[in-house]
């Protein structure tokens, strides 16, 4: 069944065996006899069916969740965009004034196989900071990299190159990286509160200022002085209250809608029993008798077919065609 491969090739598995064919860097690609040549495991009709089914409600959950996500961040930017319009009381001040603004090092230290992580734009993603993917430093550079960048609880990171914005609040009490082209903002004691200024990075209402001041082209970047220069709009102390206590509200049903998400997502993509037992463990009750019965695609004795004849496919196709 074609929508048996349409979802096969989502899933780990599937994706393994497409990058073992992809050729080139620039513009990844396959060509129609490798990936002809693919064995894969085939179950029954009966069997792709079923697992189809489960697969076909297991997408439609996650779109659902991926929707109400989308409503959240509509509500959380209507939220702010009803307290700075017509406020009479707002007053601006630039970010550089209120916080310590600096940022990470321009250099590019060697990487080692054992040290500190280098954390960049890529690794702040989702709100958090990744540091799995992260480059090591010696202890030589990271010292160096923190005389003047020395990341401490409760600032706030922000990428300056590529994708601008997406700040993030430092929870570590001892943080062990360094930061490299990333904006670094200390609170100082005439700042507002922390997730108020954060919130106010995440606006339309920044994103408007980074559009015209942002430079560069495929890599836009704002430079250092653009981001102390950014007039932050300023509420008194009991709006901002309200503003945050509404912010922790839409935080914590976005949060629990990702993690749904994500959830669903791996759930969407694991295909052994494995992997599926694992997952398991991290639904509620309801969720485990919704899905119940495993999602791996299993071998019918020995029988391992090829995908040659399997689907009708073009001469060339590009690693992006095939929905992975």
């Amino acid at each position: 069944l074609s929508k048996y491969l349409f979802y096969y090739f989502q899933s780990l598995t599937g994706k393994n065996q497409i990058n073992s064919i992809i050729s080139a860097t620039t513009q990844k690609k396959f060509n129609k006899t490798t990936f002809r040549s693919l064995e894969l495991d085939l179950p029954s009709i009966l069997e792709q069916e079923d697992i189809i089914s489960k697969l076909d409600i297991t997408n439609i959950l996650l779109n659902k969740r991926k929707e109400t996500i989308n409503k959240l961040e509509d509500l959380y930017q209507s939220v702010f965009a009803k307290m700075i319009e017509d406020n009479e009381n707002i007053i601006e001040k630039p970010l550089g004034e209120i916080c310590d603004v600096r940022d990470g090092t321009h250099d590019s230290p060697k990487y080692v196989n054992e040290g500190y992580p280098l954390i960049t734009s890529k690794n702040l993603t989702e709100g958090k900071i990744d540091k799995s993917k992260a480059n090591l430093i010696s202890k030589k550079d990271f010292d160096k990299i923190n005389k003047r960048s020395k990341v401490d609880k409760g600032d706030i990171l922000m990428p300056m190159i590529g994708t601008i914005g997406n700040p993030v609040i430092v929870n570590e009490t001892n943080p062990n990286f360094a930061i490299k082209n990333v904006a670094l903002i200390k609170s100082t004691s005439s700042s507002p509160n922390t997730i108020y200024i954060k919130t106010v990075l995440e606006s339309n209402f920044f994103k408007k200022y980074t559009k015209k001041f942002s430079r560069g082209g495929t890599q836009k970047f704002l430079g250092l002085g653009d981001i102390r220069r950014f007039n932050l709009p300023l509420v008194n102390i009991e709006e901002q209250d309200k503003f945050i206590s509404t912010i922790k509200q839409i935080d914590y049903l976005k949060t629990n809608l990702l993690k749904e998400f994500n959830f669903y997502l791996r759930l969407l993509s694991s295909r052994s029993s494995a992997a599926q037992g694992v997952l398991a463990t991290e639904t509620s009750a309801s969720h485990r008798s919704a899905f119940a019965g495993p999602l791996q695609l299993r071998a019918q004795g020995s029988r391992v077919r090829q995908l040659r004849g399997a689907a009708n496919l073009p001469r060339s196709t590009s690693a992006g065609g095939c929905a992975l």
